[in-house]
């Protein structure tokens, strides 16, 4: 599967479903049921091992590193499409690193 394919349906899941941009595993299962369902295959009718069949034999599922790297890439690039968590974990680490920056000046 295309790299260019992969990245537009993982920003079209950003945009469609914020819950998304947090957690990479939600953004998986979304992507992947949204690629099941492309191929008309009902992703709730088929057992665990036949999804992982078609995961590890075949190239219908986009690989789940390549979903994580385009989403990484993506909210590089587009700051709208990050998640709640960056926006706390950005500001942490900001109030961490200038309580550092005082102490060294102490």
């Amino acid at each position: 599967m295309k790299i260019s394919y992969i990245a537009s349906q993982v920003k079209r899941l950003l945009i469609e479903k914020p819950e998304s941009r947090d957690s990479d595993k939600l953004l998986i299962s979304y992507l992947w049921i949204r690629t099941l369902r492309n191929k008309d295959i009902d992703p709730y009718s088929i057992s665990g091992f036949e999804l992982l069949r078609l995961f590890g034999t075949t190239d219908t599922l986009p690989n789940s590193e390549s979903i994580r790297r385009s989403r990484q890439k993506l909210q590089e690039k587009h700051p709208e499409l990050r998640g709640e968590s960056y926006k706390v974990r950005q500001t942490t680490e900001e109030r961490e690193t200038r309580k550092e920056i005082r102490r060294w000046g102490s």
